[in-house]
């Protein structure tokens, strides 16, 4: 049988697995000893990568809805462009640098011509960057005062991304992670504040939790560390994690004070593919001025006959996200992001009602904050959320089932994430398939009684 299906540069998965399922080629782990063709190497991908269902309907992230077709033009071209030459480089600086200064007036940093920050590949090494910065900041101060640096630690949140826990991990930093409240989900304000002594390196701040997407009081959190920093003569600065807030609550609370407009907030680190161009492998760091980034952190690397300095793990990478999330910036306007979120908080509203309405659930977060829907049952049932979970994904859903810790309790909880593609009528489906899952659950329930009466 020859290999070659035709002289067309397509994708065919049912071709593949009605021809090339039993071939050699589909199961041999090593490189093929001849050329295949494009269709074929095409097909054996989609066979091992694809996501097995309609996109739409994974609520499991913060993911970016597909590309308009008159967007693909622009945006195809500089998927195989890297960023390796002098050359590239300093192309590369030409986009990024206004991609800053856009961020930089977003969260309020002044004048934005003066902020410093990079790109990254993705929101965990921005926020290794972050890490970097203030334990360097804090050792400097204290061997300038010629005091011991040999303990430091860093207060987070249960709810904090999960790279910080590794950057402590790996810097030698102690963890001190806060319980979250019941009421709102966040974190202990209190609790945190205590954890605090002159060995903390900053207090991370989570502008949307991960299980919720409820905003921890940043402000109110700000107004403590003030009087403690004061207090105490110390210096512990406040860093915002808004990997999943950074890109919507802008648009969506514009008035809501949480970033360098408030004194201790020193620097803000985001995930990028919040935009709806961008996919996944990008992360962004601001800091409030330069004087945060320690200069002996700055990497001074020759590209030609030019001396650049950059702060980053990441020498060699493409630019692709960067061009995207540039082209976002030039593309939306304030009132197009604005009403893209509006709109999906509203859906998540009326999600909040209809699952509600069912009379099995209890609403954990109804989407108040970021567009965030996550829900529990009232009282423990015969099924249990995996179950229910596990139901919906053979309809074609994705709602992950998470573990939410509070002191010595712990819930378990759906997320739902609710994106611009996501409409009414996709609402009123997932509604439907619930409803359908239920008295699948009911019926199962019943032929165990009638069996064993």
């Amino acid at each position: 049988m020859s290999l070659y299906k035709n002289d067309k540069n397509q994708c065919n998965g049912l071709y593949f697995q009605r021809e090339f399922s039993h071939h050699p080629l589909a199961s041999e782990s090593r490189i093929f000893d001849r050329l295949s063709s494009p269709s074929t190497a095409c097909d054996l991908l989609q066979a091992s990568t694809s996501f097995h269902g309609n996109q739409k309907l994974n609520l499991s992230a913060f993911i970016p809805m597909p590309l308009l077709e008159e967007d693909k033009q622009y945006l195809i071209e500089p998927l195989y462009h890297g960023v390796l030459s002098k050359e590239a480089s300093s192309r590369l600086a030409t986009i990024e640098a206004p991609c800053i200064r856009l961020l930089a007036s977003l969260w309020h940093c002044g004048n934005p011509h003066q902020a410093t920050g990079c790109s990254t590949t993705d929101v965990a090494d921005a926020s290794f960057l972050a890490g970097m910065a203030m334990k360097w900041n804090w050792r400097n101060e204290r061997r300038k005062q010629g005091l011991s640096d040999a303990k430091p630690n860093l207060v987070l949140g249960e709810n904090a991304h999960a790279s910080w826990e590794t950057f402590c991990r790996h810097h030698q930093v102690e963890l001190r992670k806060i319980p979250m409240v019941a009421k709102g989900h966040i974190m202990d304000i209190q609790r945190a504040i205590q954890q605090c002594d002159e060995n903390t390196i900053g207090v991370i701040a989570v502008l949307g939790s991960l299980f919720t997407g409820e905003y921890e009081p940043i402000e109110a959190l700000n107004h403590e560390i003030e009087i403690l920093n004061h207090k105490k003569n110390l210096y512990i600065p406040l860093h915002v994690d808004a990997s999943s807030g950074g890109f919507i609550v802008p648009f969506l609370h514009p008035e809501l004070p949480w970033d360098f407009q408030l004194s201790c907030v020193k620097s803000i680190t985001a995930s990028g593919h919040q935009s709806r161009a961008v996919h996944p492998g990008i992360g962004w760091i601001l800091w409030k001025d330069a004087s945060q980034v320690p200069p002996d952190l700055i990497n001074h690397g020759e590209k030609g006959l030019e001396t650049q300095a950059h702060f980053t793990f990441s020498f060699s990478r493409p630019k692709k996200q960067i061009i995207a999330e540039y082209y976002d910036f030039l593309r939306s306007g304030k009132d197009d992001f604005q009403r893209a979120q509006k709109n999906c908080q509203k859906i998540t509203n009326y999600l909040a009602e209809k699952i509600k309405a069912m009379g099995v659930f209890k609403l954990v977060s109804e989407g108040h904050h970021l567009p965030v829907l996550t829900w529990t049952l009232k009282t423990p049932l015969s099924f249990t959320l995996k179950n229910l979970s596990e139901r919906l994904h053979s309809n074609g859903w994705s709602i992950p089932v998470y573990t939410i810790h509070y002191h010595q309790e712990k819930i378990q909880v759906l997320r739902a994430v609710i994106r611009e593609d996501f409409s009414y009528e996709l609402a009123d489906l997932l509604i439907a398939d619930i409803h359908r899952a239920l008295s699948h659950f009911k019926q199962k329930d019943d032929s165990k009684d009638n069996a064993a009466a």
